[in-house]
């Protein structure tokens, strides 16, 4: 009896689902413009997501995972790597704001090589940024600082200006994709009746032979 209710319940799970007709929905598409995919490059310094900035800390990194990252980098990015390395020896607070950065960026191994290659010049920028920004901190002479601050203003401008080319790259991919999606849903609203069809049928075999097997 409860392998026969087990059966009805999957069997009434399946009707459900398919009843709809929905086209599958796959969180790990491996088109290269889907949209759950998008944007993973860094904010921009100051970055909102860094360390003390507006009073908000991201959750502390255990050691286990900035060695993961590490070796990471290592192997796809070895001359990057390096530069990071340095960073954990003589400016620790710059390399934990880098590694934070640098979490969805790692994760993300379904990117394009050469827009990879662009993050990889957003990412240096910024921690030359950031190493600016521990000059002016340290500097006490007023006319120094403006300078120091010029400096920076022009570093923001120069990323700036990537960050939103590459934006603009995302968006034009995820009007390309919305195109496609709007394509496939043209199709199956033009072949629904067939489609039903063919779903009732797959409803009623696996019906069918759930029955035989409960029998």
């Amino acid at each position: 009896m409860k392998i026969y209710m087990t059966g009805i319940f999957f069997s009434l799970f399946i009707m459900t689902s398919l009843s709809f007709a929905q086209p599958p929905f796959h969180p790990d598409c491996e088109e290269e413009d889907c949209i759950e995919m998008q944007a993973d490059f860094p904010s921009g310094p100051p970055d909102p997501d860094d360390p003390g900035f507006m009073g908000r800390k991201p959750p502390k990194l255990t050691e286990e995972r900035i060695q993961k990252i590490m070796q990471n980098l290592e192997t796809a990015h070895p001359e990057f790597f390096k530069k990071i390395s340095a960073l954990k020896k003589d400016h620790p607070k710059v390399f934990e704001r880098t590694i934070h950065k640098l979490r969805r960026f790692m994760r993300n191994e379904k990117k394009d090589p050469e827009e990879r290659k662009k993050l990889i010049t957003i990412f240096t920028e910024q921690i030359e940024f950031d190493l600016i920004l521990e000059r002016y901190h340290a500097e006490k002479d007023p006319g120094k600082k403006e300078k120091i601050k010029a400096e920076m203003l022009k570093q923001m401008t120069a990323t700036f200006d990537k960050k939103e080319e590459m934006k603009l790259e995302i968006l034009k991919n995820i009007e390309k994709n919305l195109e496609a999606k709007k394509k496939i849903h043209e199709k199956r609203m033009a072949d629904k009746d067939k489609i039903i069809k063919e779903d009732l049928e797959k409803i009623i075999k696996f019906h069918e032979k759930m029955e035989e097997k409960n029998k």
